[in-house]
């Protein structure tokens, strides 16, 4: 069954969006557009899976997290983890179940393009990630081969964000794709829906902010 190393990623994530926070607050304390974004978003899809000579796929899900800093207008750098598993399926003719789940750090970038409220974006990244590959003679035989293994991750995303006035809380939807590759074993995964929240202030919330309390 599924075994993702999610504790080491989570710590991982919650380290490296720390450093990302005390930059954004290191450096944009006079911006009127606070340069910190983060998204939530669960989808899916289709995958497969890889390992050995032995292959499979089917239905599979992606959840992911982005920390974004935005460090000029429709750009912003990315810190993005994804937790994601291609479905079940029987690989003729071996007649042997193969599954893999995987989890992924990731730094990328992203853009995007609208206006204050409504905004499509695209963004991508490569990282590092943890495939646990697992091989079943049959559904009730002994699991073969269960070790995690780490390799080279990437992974992408395209939307829209709506973001109801005045904010800063919105929701996502959008496609995502996620893959790990390591020397023996690859895992797939494209979420061709997906849905979530998104925590991202607006430049014209600041400036209103800002008139309010001139006198």
């Amino acid at each position: 069954m599924f075994k993702i190393p999610v504790r080491a990623v989570c710590r991982a994530c919650i380290l490296l969006g720390c450093v990302v926070a005390l930059a954004c607050g290191a450096a944009g304390v006079a911006r009127a557009e606070f340069p910190f974004a983060m998204r939530v978003t669960g989808g899916i899809g289709m995958g497969s899976a890889h390992h050995y000579s032995y292959t499979g796929g089917g239905f599979g899900g992606i959840a992911s997290l982005d920390l974004a800093w935005r460090y000029r207008p429709g750009r912003e750098r990315i810190l993005f983890g994804d937790v994601a598993g291609p479905g079940v399926d029987v690989a003729i003719p071996e007649a042997r179940f193969v599954n893999a789940s995987h989890a992924a750090v990731l730094l990328g970038v992203g853009r995007s393009r609208g206006g204050p409220w409504t905004a499509a974006y695209l963004q991508g990244g490569v990282g590092v990630g943890a495939i646990t590959p697992s091989v079943q003679t049959d559904g009730f035989g002994p699991v073969m081969d269960e070790r995690t293994v780490f390799g080279m991750a990437v992974g992408a995303a395209t939307g829209v964000r709506l973001i109801p006035n005045p904010g800063p809380v919105g929701i996502v939807l959008g496609l995502r794709a996620s893959a790990v590759f390591a020397s023996h074993s690859a895992s797939v995964v494209v979420a061709l829906f997906m849905f979530g929240f998104t925590i991202h202030p607006n430049p014209s919330a600041g400036r209103l902010a800002e008139e309010a309390v001139r006198p």
